[in-house]
C-alpha cells in the first residue's frame, strides 16, 4: 500500500543519518535537498550544480511517487537490518541488506553512500558468520565507493580499510592484515594527528 506521508517526511530518517553531500567532490556535511527528489543532500546550489549530470539520470526515478515509496521502504529495511545487526541475527540481518541493496543501486547508483554502508553491513555480517572471502568482496566494494566519493584521506576510506585489516585477522593473514590497519592508520594520523583519539582508538 503506498504510504501516504510526504517525500519530505518519508526521507527525513534517511537525512538525519545521511548527511554528507552528494557532490562526490566536496567533503562538506550537507542539509539542502534536491528540490525535485528531496533526497539528494547538498552544502550549496554550487554543489548541486556540479552534480547534476550525475544525478539527473535518478532524480527522474526518485520523483517517481511508486520510486519514493519503494526507496522509502528499503530506508526502512536498512534501519531494520541495523537493530538486527546489533543483535548478532547475522542471517536476518544479510537477508536485509540483500533486499534493500539493488533497489538502492537501482535509484541513487552504485556510488551513494548509503549504498557503501550496505556493502559494509554485508561485509562485517559474513565474515561474522566466518564466510571471510566473501566478506573481502562486500567490504572492498564499501570501499572503492568511499574513495570514489572522498578520495583517499577521508575518515570513511580508513574505516574500510580497517575492516578489511580485522577480517584479514579473523582468516590468520597477519601480513595482510596488518597493510589494512596500516593504511587506516596513515590516514588518521594526516588527518587528525598523531595525539588522537580517533588515531588511538583500539580495534
Amino acid at each position: 500500500m503506498p504510504s501516504s506521508k510526504s517525500t519530505t517526511e518519508r526521507n527525513d530518517s534517511y537525512v538525519s543519518e545521511h548527511m554528507h553531500c552528494d557532490n562526490r567532490l566536496c567533503c562538506n556535511l550537507g542539509d539542502k535537498r534536491c528540490t525535485r527528489c528531496a533526497f539528494i543532500i547538498y552544502c550549496s546550489s554550487e554543489c548541486q550544480l556540479q552534480h547534476w549530470n550525475e544525478h539527473k539520470p535518478y532524480c527522474k526515478k526518485l520523483s517517481l511517487s511508486e520510486n519514493q515509496n519503494k526507496l522509502s521502504d528499503a530506508i526502512s529495511v536498512v534501519a531494520e537490518a541495523g537493530r538486527l545487526r546489533e543483535l548478532n541475527r547475522w542471517e536476518e540481518c544479510l537477508s536485509r541488506c540483500r533486499e534493500a541493496l539493488p533497489i538502492f543501486i537501482d535509484l541513487v547508483g552504485e556510488n551513494n553512500f548509503t549504498t557503501a554502508l550496505i556493502y559494509g553491513s554485508l561485509g562485517v555480517v559474513l565474515r561474522e558468520q566466518g564466510r571471510h572471502e566473501e566478506a573481502l568482496v562486500e567490504l572492498r566494494k564499501e570501499l572503492e565507493i568511499f574513495r570514489v566519493l572522498f578520495g583517499e584521506n577521508n575518515t570513511n576510506t580508513a574505516n574500510s580499510y580497517e575492516q578489511i585489516g580485522i577480517t584479514r585477522g579473523y582468516q590468520g593473514r597477519y601480513d595482510d592484515s596488518l597493510i589494512g590497519f596500516g593504511k587506516a592508520l596513515a590516514i588518521r594520523i594526516k588527518l587528525v594527528g598523531e595525539n588522537h583519539s580517533d588515531t588511538a582508538k583500539p580495534t
